[in-house]
């Protein structure tokens, strides 16, 4: 008995060069597949890191000639949305290098590993989305002043029987 095998193809041979051959997928594709992952390695993750670094430090750099606040808390708001970035793409692309890596190797282990993490990278990935304005509200220097400073009230009010206007924390 011949022992089927399957092998496991995204769409990178759009116009069907290589059907059923999988060593001519190797040889044409991997190549192709290969320039995907670098370019995207590129755009999407050094380009952007380098762009957020240098215009943040721009802006740190003008703030700090003008003298309109602490140094340190516009520094410490930018140091944490680039680290973010960073720690939000880095698994995905490294997801992809795993997977370039597996396909071109022919390693099972890895292209099954790659594909638990797959999701679970590109999701963190695009969580940085939503993550900066969060950041930019905890990192704000009085936002854990007035935070503490009104959990009494809207607790008070939250389980009040009847809510007295007077002490809605949003009038």
């Amino acid at each position: 008995m011949a022992e089927d095998v399957t092998y496991r193809y995204n769409q990178y041979d759009l116009w069907n060069e290589t059907p059923g051959s999988h060593q001519l997928w190797k040889e044409l594709i991997i190549p192709q597949y290969q320039m995907l992952v670098t370019s995207l390695l590129f755009f999407i993750f050094i380009l952007p890191l380098a762009i957020i670094t240098g215009c943040y430090n721009l802006v740190a750099l003008k703030l700090r000639e003008r003298q309109l606040v602490r140094f340190s808390q516009p520094f410490q708001v930018h140091a944490t949305v680039v680290i973010a970035f960073f720690l939000c793409w880095l698994p995905l692309q490294v997801s992809l290098q795993l997977d370039f890596t597996s396909r071109q190797e022919d390693k099972e282990d890895l292209s099954q590993m790659t594909l638990l993490i797959s999701p679970l990278a590109l999701s963190m990935a695009f969580i940085n989305s939503c993550l900066n304005p969060i950041l930019y509200i905890f990192i704000e220097h009085d936002f854990w002043e007035h935070f503490l400073h009104s959990l009494p009230a809207s607790l008070e009010w939250a389980v009040s029987e009847e809510p007295d206007s007077s002490l809605n924390p949003s009038s």
